[in-house]
């Protein structure tokens, strides 16, 4: 009998998880949830994908468990996995810069347009994930 092979896996990306999101639950996304939803100065927007983002990831959490492992194969099912891992790791990256961006010691002037464009690409992250998962889902 031959070892399967697993060297695909190699191919994968990969992505350690920030320490600042091992809490306050075990789910990195919800983490990053409760971050996006505790800063006072996103839009209202972006606090409805927050919501969004949060459902996308339970609803595919339980199709994982109930229909996924039942008709995917072991290498389909880690690229799920791997594609979500990417997904949350756009959205904390989008919101790392724009908690850079609030730091920076510029100008208001210089400051309001970068500080936009970091909001929009929030905006864009979670909106993305949410689509991916929900596709993924319908898709698999």
């Amino acid at each position: 009998m031959s070892t399967p092979d697993w060297s695909w896996m190699d191919d994968l990306p990969s992505w350690e998880v920030p320490k600042e999101l091992d809490g306050p639950s075990h789910s990195t996304s919800n983490n990053i949830a409760v971050i996006l939803l505790s800063c006072s100065y996103l839009t209202n927007e972006i606090y409805d994908l927050v919501g969004a983002y949060v459902s996308q990831h339970a609803l595919s959490d339980i199709w994982f468990v109930t229909s996924a492992k039942r008709t995917l194969s072991p290498r389909e099912l880690l690229g799920i996995v791997n594609r979500y891992d990417q997904l949350d790791r756009a959205v904390y990256e989008a919101w790392k810069e724009l908690e850079r961006c609030v730091h920076l010691e510029i100008s208001p002037e210089e400051l309001r347009p970068k500080v936009l464009a970091a909001k929009d690409d929030i905006a864009a992250a979670l909106e993305n994930a949410v689509t991916i998962m929900r596709q993924t889902r319908e898709n698999g």
